[in-house]
């Protein structure tokens, strides 16, 4: 089938079979794949942007690229069945450098305070180093900075992206406040986290490699 330049967005095209179609320089931006089988498809300009391809079949199409895959929507529980170096969409900014942080610094929180829901705040890097009182609840000290944003129950865990010469960076992860004060949060800086991940992302890759 040629459906070379052919406008499909938004159309339901999920659970189809469209092995071997010429999909150049289509429009499919917010269409529904989703467990469509596109093995061979031609992808080459193809607008993919928003597209729900979760579950589906896409290890031999061709000239899929990796800007296409990180444009796409899915369900992260069904991932589709890439082709061999593409990687799905996951955080789109750079890791920082906690280490290079300074007291008023601009930091974002992306986080879901009182679990109300997605909600951005922003605050400032409010000191580099948390409070010695972390150690009553096991929390190092050394491993953590201090933001301004407010946090709250609900909070923890999510992202903390600084500002830096202009571009966004992920600096942490959010743990904890101090209910009892306003705007005492602290954050377990990025590279406490990667010194405790890096080790297995080796070992994920070579596992990820041998799964049938």
């Amino acid at each position: 089938i040629d459906l070379s330049g052919a406008n499909l967005s938004g159309t339901d095209l999920s659970g189809g079979d469209l092995s071997g179609t010429d999909l150049s320089e289509a429009k499919l931006s917010r269409a529904d794949l989703s467990w469509a089988k596109l093995s061979r498809a031609k992808l080459r300009g193809t607008d993919l942007s928003g597209t729900d391809l979760s579950g589906a079949a896409l290890a031999t199409a061709k000239n899929l690229t990796q800007e296409q895959i990180d444009a796409i929507r899915l369900d992260p529980d069904f991932p589709p069945n890439l082709p061999d170096g593409l990687e799905l969409p996951s955080f789109p900014y750079e890791i920082g450098n906690r280490d290079e942080l300074h007291i008023g610094n601009f930091i974002y929180v992306v986080g879901n305070p009182m679990n109300m829901g997605f909600n951005v705040r922003e605050g400032i890097v409010s000191t580099v180093r948390a409070p010695e009182r972390l150690n009553v609840i096991n929390a190092v000290p050394a491993n953590a900075f201090m933001v301004s944003n407010g946090l709250n129950p609900g909070d923890s865990g999510t992202p903390a992206i600084a500002i830096r010469d202009g571009q966004f960076e992920l600096v942490g992860l959010t743990q904890g406040t101090f209910l009892t004060g306003q705007r005492l949060g602290w954050v377990i800086r990025i590279n406490s986290i990667l010194e405790k991940i890096r080790p297995y992302i080796g070992r994920i890759r070579t596992a990820d490699r041998n799964l049938p």
